[in-house]
């Protein structure tokens, strides 16, 4: 089934090229699936920690329409980072995609 002047050796790095293009669609698909996202709903004082007794993370209120990416989840709090800076607010004030 090997055509004339193809040997057994054309088949390794045809091999070779598909293996390393599965793992790359699978990372793909893992940094797709770990990175969480999410945007703000309502204007919100992001804390330094999980609850409102923690002072505030940024000097202003987080603004409608502030794109975030979630980091962990607790107890109806979420933390989030914007740009280098993290901080937590209440789960029910942004929206995850």
């Amino acid at each position: 089934w090997i055509g004339e002047g193809m040997g057994k050796w054309t088949l390794v790095p045809a091999t070779a090229v598909s293996v390393l293009c599965g793992f790359m669609i699978a990372g793909v698909a893992y940094n797709e699936h770990a990175e969480r996202h999410g945007v703000i709903v309502e204007e919100i004082v992001a804390r330094e920690g999980n609850a409102m007794t923690f002072p505030p993370a940024f000097q202003d209120p987080l603004a409608v329409g502030v794109e975030v990416q979630v980091l962990d989840e607790r107890r109806g709090w979420t933390r989030l980072q914007i740009a280098t800076d993290k901080a937590w607010v209440p789960s029910n004030t942004l929206v995850q995609y």
